[in-house]
């Protein structure tokens, strides 16, 4: 009788053993997890156990199929996108907020004024980092008072540009330029009388000083001289067509022209600026919107 109750127990000890043997297998092999397990990899599987060959590694680049720099084996953007963004930049004029063209009026501290004349120059246009326009002349007789340029970049975020021109640019000899040149003596902004210098702005009103409309009273101001220059910087946040000619409106506010001046104080040219001219080169400079 004893040694068939041992016989019966005995057995089921082996298979036990073999089961539990069978269990620690099952789970160790069931906490294998298959995947990428190199950290740098773009597909980094941080529960993977074991490596299969999957890992993707970063490849930087241009990763925008519109882009001019395109890299079809790039996974990465690292920004160095390059574009071909055409930018038209067009200035206009207002008075008192709304557009005005030659001839037409606008009015400051109870004064109207009829618009008889303007010519401006702006110097070193800059698009963020880029300059696009070395020199550009405003002129209300001119049917276009716009240029384009070519932007790589989709988004323009400040634009900057002077008032005036540049010492290098003032002291340049008009002569030298061809007719359609803004700097050339056919645009009749060149002073040659001492010291000699480019107007930086022309501006010739008539004010109505009787209240009749007569406009009875003529205003010059013909600004030039190289401490008149005025740095411009215009913040925006303008989206650039990647198929379309993008349209940016600068407009000069004509209102504020004469804000602070007697209009009666004749401004004369000489080799140092008067206040009154200082604070007119002030008032245009801050009259600048993007639209």
């Amino acid at each position: 009788m004893s040694f068939q109750l041992l016989s019966v127990i005995f057995v089921p000890m082996n298979f036990l053993r073999f089961f539990f043997v069978v269990i620690i297998l099952i789970s160790f092999n069931s906490c294998k997890e298959s995947g990428c397990t190199d950290p740098d990899a773009l597909n980094y599987n941080v529960s993977a156990t074991e490596d299969d060959g999957s890992c993707i590694m970063p490849f930087d680049g241009c990763t925008d199929p519109v882009a001019l720099n395109f890299n079809s084996e790039a996974n990465q953007d690292d920004n160095s996108c390059i574009y071909d963004c055409i930018v038209q930049i067009s200035f206009t004029l207002s008075g008192n907020n709304t557009p005005i063209r030659k001839y037409d009026t606008f009015e400051n501290e109870m004064i109207t004024y009829r618009l008889e004349n303007l010519k401006y120059y702006l110097s070193e246009f800059s698009v963020g980092n880029q300059n696009v326009k070395d020199v550009f002349l405003y002129n209300i007789n001119s049917y276009d008072n716009s240029f384009y340029f070519s932007y790589d970049q989709t988004t323009i975020t400040n634009l900057s540009f002077g008032l005036g021109l540049t010492e290098e640019l003032n002291n340049s000899e008009p002569s030298s330029y061809e007719n359609s040149h803004p700097l050339s003596l056919y645009q009749n902004t060149y002073w040659n009388m001492p010291p000699a210098s480019y107007i930086f702005v022309m501006a010739e009103l008539k004010a109505d000083t009787l209240g009749n409309e007569n406009f009875n009273f003529p205003i010059s101001y013909h600004l030039a001289h190289k401490d008149l220059y005025r740095p411009v910087e215009i913040n925006s946040n303008i989206d650039l067509s990647i198929t379309d000619t993008t349209n940016i409106i600068i407009n000069l506010e004509l209102s504020e022209l004469t804000n602070d001046i007697d209009i009666t104080e004749q401004i004369s040219h000489q080799s140092v600026a008067t206040n009154a001219a200082n604070i007119i080169m002030d008032n245009i400079k801050n009259a600048f919107t993007i639209q």
